[in-house]
């Protein structure tokens, strides 16, 4: 498997108020948690009750988890444990142990499994181009080859050329990803069948923003501007968790 970047944490200052991501288990069963800083103790960081955002409500202040600290440049994670608890202000708070070491995870290192789901997908230069609206754009169907975190590799029909923009769908409820993301096509390779393999990145929605006009931008849903570094996250949970079955099954 693709091991990720560590760093020391004094490299990477938490600040007050910044938010973490918690995740309690590494299945199906993941809960994932918000909490923010609050303060810093002796003993570690002082952050409130976790808030559930998705997964199974799997908090367990006795449970070790997984926390991630997300920046412009990479997501920053470690292991963590609550080690105390107090009440402030009729506030439940907790402290969490400073990490040893952070793993660091940037688009270059992130790695690529096979995989084969359905995706669909429409072309963003229509709806600008031809003045039809994103709902009536017609939607392509295609099946993963492989993906990562920042990309995915296709077989569709030759609908689509280098460069390309387009809204893909991941139709895999694995992914927990269920809207469709600004991806652009990277390149073309010719298939079997008349049909060709492509290679896309996925754009966030502020890389996005680089490749689409104003005029563009007005005439699609907001939630394609959805995805970014923090959801990015769960195509990479969704890529290690398909890498600890594989090694599992001895397949790597």
């Amino acid at each position: 498997m693709c091991p990720p970047e560590t760093t020391m944490f004094n490299k990477v200052k938490l600040q007050l108020w910044e938010k973490l991501e918690l995740e309690f288990g590494k299945d199906e069963n993941t809960g994932r948690y918000f909490a923010r800083v609050q303060d810093f103790h002796p003993d570690g960081i002082v952050i409130n009750r976790p808030l559930w955002h998705s997964g199974e409500p799997t908090f367990d202040p006795n449970q070790p988890f997984q926390a991630t600290i997300f920046r412009e440049d990479a997501a920053y994670r470690f292991n963590a444990t609550i080690i105390k608890s107090f009440i402030r202000d009729k506030q439940n708070l907790y402290v969490i142990g400073y990490p040893d070491e952070l793993f660091r995870h940037q688009r270059r290192s992130y790695c690529r499994v096979d995989a084969n789901f359905a995706v669909h997908f429409r072309l963003l230069e229509r709806v600008h181009q031809k003045e039809i609206a994103y709902e009536d754009c017609r939607e392509y169907f295609g099946t993963t080859i492989n993906i990562s975190a920042s990309g995915i590799l296709i077989n569709t029909l030759k609908v689509i050329k280098q460069n390309d923009l387009i809204a893909i769908t991941l139709n895999e409820k694995g992914i927990g990803i269920t809207y469709p993301i600004i991806a652009v096509v990277r390149r073309i390779e010719d298939a079997q069948d008349g049909r060709i393999n492509a290679g896309i990145e996925f754009l966030t929605g502020d890389a996005a923003r680089k490749f689409i006009n104003p005029k563009l931008e007005k005439k699609l849903p907001k939630v394609l501007f959805r995805f970014d570094e923090r959801e990015r996250q769960r195509l990479v949970q969704f890529v290690f968790g398909f890498q600890v079955k594989l090694r599992q099954k001895g397949l790597i």
